[in-house]
């Protein structure tokens, strides 16, 4: 059976991830909304567990604190250093190609 992109209109998160998680206690609130961004740009159905979001695309949705390429960065960097994400393919270049992360799914199940 062929996997389908989720039409809710929310992105889910458990609720012990929220209210137990000491992992999430610790992100930075700047690292809590990327991180729900990258949740909700992610299509299973045609992508897996790869996301490409790129700075600018970041900087248009105009989140209080990721306005500036470094605040971006720097909420990238805690996600992939606490095991929420990681770095599949390095963007930039010629063509600033945006780099591609996979969702680890670490943390999804909140049941450790």
């Amino acid at each position: 059976m062929k996997k389908r992109r989720d039409q809710r209109p929310y992105v889910g998160l458990h609720k012990q991830l929220i209210f137990r998680c000491p992992e999430w206690a610790e992100l930075s609130s700047n690292a809590r909304s990327l991180y729900i961004l990258l949740k909700g740009k992610r299509n299973p159905a045609k992508y897996g567990d790869e996301v490409s979001f790129s700075y600018r695309q970041i900087k248009k949705l105009r989140y209080r604190g990721l306005k500036r390429t470094t605040t971006i960065s720097t909420a990238f960097r805690e996600l992939e250093k606490g095991g929420w994400i990681k770095r599949k393919d390095e963007g930039g270049g010629l063509f600033r190609k945006a780099t591609v992360y996979l969702m680890t799914g670490k943390f999804d199940e909140f049941g450790f």
